[in-house]
């Protein structure tokens, strides 16, 4: 099975997002400066946990930089959730997912520094799913 609904959280609609608002500025996009900013950080963590080939492993001279862009995710969650419990309104995702999706960053990253510090030359961290997320 391939997972075709992260295509929503991409570069290309990142890109969109500033186009209509900074180039074309079409009014109903003057907001999407958060979604946006959501939808690089997605975009971005995504990529370091799809890497199924060499080229997009993780090893010990990209680690830092790869493991900010699930720092930068955890944190935009972390931001989110305190937003949201200070407005009291609901999330746009269940409280389970959040904490799936903040216990699947964590343990790809613990994962990760073991194996690089046990003698692994990289990781393919797209090979802990079975789907691309």
């Amino acid at each position: 099975m391939n997972v075709k609904l992260t295509q929503l959280f991409s570069h290309s609609v990142w890109a969109g997002f500033k186009y209509y608002r900074e180039e074309c500025n079409v009014a109903e996009f003057s907001v999407t400066k958060p979604i946006g900013d959501m939808v690089l950080s997605l975009n971005d963590a995504f990529d370091v946990l799809n890497g199924r080939c060499i080229q997009k492993s993780i090893n010990s001279d990209n680690f830092d930089d790869k493991s900010q862009a699930l720092f930068n995710l955890l944190d935009k969650i972390y931001d989110t959730e305190k937003k949201l419990k200070e407005e009291n309104k609901t999330a746009f995702i269940s409280q389970t997912t959040m904490e799936a999706l903040r216990l699947t960053i964590h343990s790809v990253l613990i994962l990760t520094r073991d194996l690089l510090e046990n003698d692994f030359n990289f990781v393919l961290t797209g090979k802990f799913n079975e789907d691309y997320l």
